[in-house]
């Protein structure tokens, strides 16, 4: 051999690497040739070309041994491009790479085979002319074996088949022994020459059917049987055929997964995908759906699909969807399972009541509306019908309701009835979807129905038989993301503390969504250090209408540590985001005043910047503070000349400190302050601080913020609202007779009180008293109101839980407020 050419002969095999197969040959049709010739001209179609598991996995060996064939170690090299020819022979790169080092390795015959190979298997005039060149390299061998006993020819036939190209019988006898050994892809490979070559085709034909059943291709050899004349063919056809159709349902599944996972929508896909799972299915029969899922997505690059599941069925989640713990709810059942999507303001909750299908849809309609909807004021908007997508094998029928859903007012939802199809009695579950606007309303609303939809197509509910009904309502909650459909206004509602993580803390306005970035929760915008994602709109105190975020672009706060050499916070250093690097510079500010004077320590600076991509402007903040920095960044789509989306940096603290006053300070024009000084400040005291008004004061729980009326003449109504959004407003009335008539209207809207208003305390001037109401539609916890009349006046207070309070801390901060509720 001529080592002084083995460059070029390098040069060549380098090319036919990169012309390998890639991840998406998976989705390729049947139907490619196998061989285009010397002039490029098609050979009959193989039956090989379906995808299956072989093919992914010749793309990591032949990857492989090219890695150790440029470091010159062609004995490791060697078995890896064997393994790969034999997983996938119809990839012409790995028998020209398996030509290479066999010529490494002194092997004669077995190079000559290796390259005959690739130039059968090549679809590309480039392969074609480097399996041509492999086969001119490997016949000028003239060198001593590497080392006793190898630099021969792996089997006896393929000598053969070197010298003997044309000759149908010497593919034949290959084939057999290819088979003897279990190598049933390689088998039909050269079944597949024989047959190409015009020998007993009959024969050939079934051998062919019998190695590609063997190796899991069924569909191939389906179609190859129901071509073929005799009873033995159709006979073995309808077999098959059966055994594919019990398997076809779980192909489908893992199809729909893997798509999920691989983010792929095209039919072709999809169909490809669908080839590879029924390979994968038919070539291990032992495994189960999730051992094929698990492997199949192993070799797709991607994290298998979570799936969930208990007695009603299974669940795959789709993309952004997780399971979550269900609040405590008492005199309720918890859903059997309740998933939230990113950002956490659309839910499906799964209910199994141990309920039969019942064909009655009165009844079903009446066990929704006082069993499922219990305590939520349900209203039919639209009537059952089946669901559009629905589970697949499956009966479903879905409904709309309106319902309330507590201090968020009222929502449309989604209720979903399901059972597996077959038996009429199957055991029929559940489910209610809850769909988030994600702050960026309608738009974003309805493509989160969308994503219900979805989702619930991807339940599997179990041939389980019925059990005991349950008597109790299920309990599902609403998030606590959840923000209805209407004006948020700054006026009326509190900024919320929002957890950012490594305990740091800042404040957002009212009408803002805000939501933990994690591994599952991720969008395009995340990058790895992102933290919280925003999008949301309100009316600031000034009455500007403000706009974070639209349907494509959302704000988002990354955190990372702070570098010890980090210079001084300049704000002319701040880059534009990074999803719109286009956008231009229009100035920029330290904050550095701004927070010392709100009374908290650190660096801060913001700068502003046009749009380029997106359709306003773009703030972006950088704190430093605890040895961190704060990245925020804001696309503010509407209200630009708002304090509000600059007070947000200004609030950016270590969790325990106390947070900085709102950008516009009600309270200095008003005797209404919530005064710190009055409580220890530890983190264990269960105290944010004292309300105090003009006639007026009571202990404030922890985590609550106070919002004053701007539009009043004296601050009231006060309104405090704590993260999990619940409720305290105070309410200041002329006199005890309207007090009394607000009682009554009270009374009218929440109900009769569950106990009798009870005296707390009462002097001669001074009188408080307090009564618990039912819970709001849909709640966890009991009402609460509470009266002070004083001499100058009269105050009444209502405390409402958020939709995930948990009922005996509610019970902790209700008797706080009520026992500490005093005149001035």
């Amino acid at each position: 051999m001529d080592r002084g050419r083995r460059p070029g002969l390098r040069a060549a095999l380098a090319l036919a690497l990169a012309a390998g197969l890639t991840v998406a040959a998976v989705a390729a049709p049947e139907g490619t040739a196998v061989s285009p010739g010397p002039e490029g001209s098609a050979a009959p179609v193989s039956r090989l070309d379906t995808p299956h598991p072989g093919r992914l996995v010749a793309i990591e060996l032949r990857e492989r041994g090219a890695a150790a064939l440029r470091e010159g170690r062609a004995e490791q090299a060697e078995p890896l491009f064997e393994r790969a020819a034999a997983a996938d022979p119809l990839a012409a790169a790995s028998w020209i790479a398996l030509a290479a080092a066999r010529i490494e390795r002194c092997d004669r015959d077995g190079a000559r085979f290796a390259a005959l190979a690739g130039a059968r298997a090549a679809i590309s005039a480039e392969e074609y002319a480097a399996a041509e060149e492999a086969g001119s390299r490997a016949a000028a061998v003239a060198c001593r074996p590497a080392s006793p006993g190898t630099g021969e020819a792996t089997t006896r036939t393929e000598a053969q088949l070197a010298e003997r190209p044309d000759d149908y019988r010497a593919w034949a006898e290959a084939a057999a022994a290819r088979r003897a050994r279990g190598d049933l892809l390689l088998a039909a490979f050269e079944e597949e020459q024989a047959l190409a070559l015009g020998g007993e085709p009959a024969i050939r034909r079934m051998k062919l059917a019998q190695d590609l059943e063997g190796a899991g291709l069924w569909r191939a050899a389906l179609e190859l049987l129901a071509a073929e004349p005799g009873d033995d063919a159709r006979d073995r056809a309808t077999a098959l055929a059966d055994r594919l159709a019990v398997r076809r349902a779980a192909a489908q599944r893992i199809a729909a997964q893997l798509s999920e996972a691989k983010g792929w929508s095209d039919p072709e896909a999809l169909a490809g995908l669908e080839d590879l799972a029924l390979a994968a299915l038919a070539a291990d029969p032992d495994a189960t759906p999730e051992q094929v899922v698990e492997r199949l997505a192993g070799l797709l690059g991607v994290t298998p699909p979570a799936v969930v599941g208990g007695g009603w069925g299974r669940a795959v989640l789709r993309r952004g969807w997780s399971a979550v713990p269900a609040p405590p709810a008492p005199g309720v059942a918890a859903p059997a399972l309740l998933l939230r999507r990113f950002p956490g303001d659309t839910q499906l909750a799964l209910c199994d009541p141990g309920r039969a299908w019942s064909p009655d849809p009165e009844t079903a309609q009446r066990f929704a509306r006082d069993q499922l909807l219990a305590g939520r004021e349900p209203a039919l908007e639209e009537p059952a019908r089946p669901c559009d997508p629905g589970p697949a094998e499956a009966r479903c029928e879905r409904s709309r309701w309106t319902v309330s859903i507590g201090v968020e007012g009222k929502a449309t939802v989604s209720v979903y009835r399901i059972a597996a199809a077959g038996d009429p009695a199957a055991r029929e579950v559940w489910a209610v979807g809850l769909a988030g606007g994600a702050g960026c309303g309608a738009a974003c609303a309805r493509d989160a129905a969308r994503a219900v939809e979805d989702q619930v197509a991807a339940l599997e509910p179990a041939a389980a038989a019925p059990g005991n009904p349950a008597d109790e309502p299920c309990g599902w909650p609403v998030p606590a993301a959840y923000l209805s459909e209407r004006p948020h206004r700054e006026r009326d509602e509190p900024w919320r503390r929002i957890s950012i993580g490594d305990g740091l803390s800042i404040e957002i306005p009212p009408g803002v969504v805000a939501a933990r970035v994690d591994r599952v929760f991720r969008d395009a915008a995340a990058g790895p250090k992102t933290v919280l994602w925003l999008r949301g709109s309100f009316e600031d105190q000034a009455g500007t209408a403000v706009r974070i975020g639209d349907s494509d672009f959302a704000g988002w706060v990354d955190l990372r540590p702070l570098a010890p050499t980090a210079g001084p916070l300049d704000a002319a250093a701040i880059a534009p985001p990074r999803t719109d690097p286009g956008a231009r510079r229009l100035g920029g500010a330290g904050l550095g005043s701004a927070r010392r004077a709100a009374g908290l320590d650190g660096e801060a600076a913001t700068a502003r910047f046009s749009g380029a991509t997106f359709r306003g402007s773009w703030l972006v903040h950088r704190v430093r503070t605890g040895g961190r920095e704060l990245e925020i960044v804001l696309p503010v789509a509407a209200g630009e000349k708002s304090l509000a989306p600059l007070w947000i940096a200004i609030t950016a603290r270590p969790s325990e400190a106390e947070p900085p006053p709102p950008p516009y300070d009600v309270a200095r024009r008003y005797r209404v302050r919530l005064d710190r000084q009055a409580v220890s400040g530890s983190p264990a005291d269960p105290r944010e601080g004292m309300l105090v008004g003009d006639g007026i004061r009571f202990l404030v729980p922890r985590g609550y913020r106070a919002t004053l009326s701007g539009a009043s003449a004296d601050g009231f109504p006060v309104t405090l609202r704590n993260d999990r959004g619940s409720l305290i407003v105070v309410v200041r009335l002329a006199s005890r007779d309207a007090l009394a008539a607000r009682r009554a209207e009270l009374e009218r809207d929440w109900g009769p009180p569950l106990e009798p208003w009870a005296a707390l305390r009462s002097t001669r001037d001074r009188t408080v008293e307090s009564a618990p109401f039912a819970p709001a539609a849909g709640g966890a916890a009991p009402r609460c109101a509470a009266t002070l009349v004083t001499a100058e006046g009269a105050f009444l207070l209502l405390l409402s839980p958020g939709n995930e309070t948990d009922p005996a801390a509610w019970a902790a901060e209700s008797e706080l407020v009520t026992s500490s509720l005093k005149g001035r």
